[in-house]
């Protein structure tokens, strides 16, 4: 009988020890979990810097989405085309795939083809097709294009639905750029190659100012350069960047200040500042990048990496270029293919 008791005994304590064993484990877990995360720690500094805007993107099964910031909360999409590259109207009411350029308030879009250009209203009420590359609109919206070297300004001298346009012999455009001008910028042989120079691509910082893609290479077919160039009037006003790496994916931040393009063989995003007529370089991501996106304000910008995506100051973009440990990066929890900031 004493055994038994015994027996008993010595089971309730073995009982009561495990009861108290799990109870403390479950007390410990909530303090476990309290632990903010990186994750956690990010959207608290975006409340706390008060980013706001909604953020559209792609993820990587190039799905698009998009949420508000600081939250992360869900907002309502335009009608989608699937695109993992894509571009957002400036009304925010159309998408396309990232080549196409549009008017600055939105209702017209201009979309590469092999050799010409598609120019179509947003509703694509209309479409019209012309002989020319890389479409582009100034401030002020007047469409230009480029078409045998020359880049060219659409006059009203002829219009449809009220919007002028060019015919094929360009009786309806005037010339305002060359690649006679960008061999006369590039004349002196001390400072640049004594190459054959074209346009490639062109963005409008101003109605008399634009930044421009240049090609160039040694008549020989050696030596390959690729630069960015700014020019007012025809006039070369700075060369932010060479590289032997050819760019595409040429834009604008929203209030036209920075000017960004990708390396089409590395995948990195060189972006350049512009004040007045000083133009440098800002930023040339380390790897690959994912996207880059402006604040409306133009004051943050978010980077897209190979995990997640990460927001800076603009006024630290230099020091995030030369590592200096000043930039304060801000790591967001959203893995992106491409992205756009309103």
């Amino acid at each position: 009988m004493r055994t038994v008791l015994f027996a008993i005994c010595v089971g309730v304590v073995a009982l009561l020890a495990a009861a108290c064993s799990l109870s403390g484990e479950t007390k410990e877990k909530p303090e476990a979990s309290s632990q903010p995360t990186a994750e956690d720690e990010g959207l608290a500094r975006l409340r706390e810097a008060r980013v706001a805007g909604t953020l559209y993107f792609t993820d990587r099964s190039c799905k698009l989405r998009a949420v508000r910031l600081p939250g992360l909360r869900p907002a309502q999409l335009p009608p989608v085309e699937g695109h993992c590259r894509f571009s957002l109207s400036p009304d925010e009411e159309g998408i396309d795939a990232t080549s196409v350029r549009w008017s600055p308030d939105g209702t017209l879009k201009a979309r590469p083809l092999p050799g010409h250009i598609e120019l179509a209203t947003d509703s694509t009420a209309w479409r019209f097709t012309f002989q020319g590359f890389a479409p582009s609109f100034k401030p002020d919206g007047t469409p230009t294009f480029v078409r045998e070297g020359r880049l060219l300004a659409w006059t009203k001298c002829s219009s449809r639905n009220g919007v002028a346009f060019p015919d094929q012999t360009s009786r309806c455009a005037r010339e305002v750029f060359s690649d006679a001008d960008l061999e006369r910028a590039f004349s002196d042989p001390a400072r640049y190659l004594r190459a054959v120079y074209t346009i490639k691509d062109v963005q409008w910082l101003d109605d008399a100012t634009i930044a421009v893609l240049v090609h160039s290479h040694e008549r020989p077919g050696r030596n390959i350069e690729n630069l960015v160039a700014i020019f007012r009037n025809r006039g070369l006003i700075a060369v932010p960047h060479f590289s032997g790496e050819p760019y595409s994916d040429f834009r604008l931040s929203p209030k036209r200040r920075y000017i960004h393009a990708r390396g089409d063989d590395t995948g990195r995003v060189y972006v350049f500042r512009r004040r007045g007529d000083e133009v440098s370089t800002v930023l040339v991501s380390q790897r690959a990048s994912n996207g880059l996106a402006f604040s409306p304000d133009e004051r943050w910008v978010a980077l897209g990496n190979r995990g997640n995506m990460t927001v800076v100051r603009t006024d630290q973009l230099r020091d995030h270029y030369y590592m200096t440990g000043r930039a304060r990066l801000i790591p967001v929890p959203l893995r992106v293919f491409d992205l756009d900031w309103r």
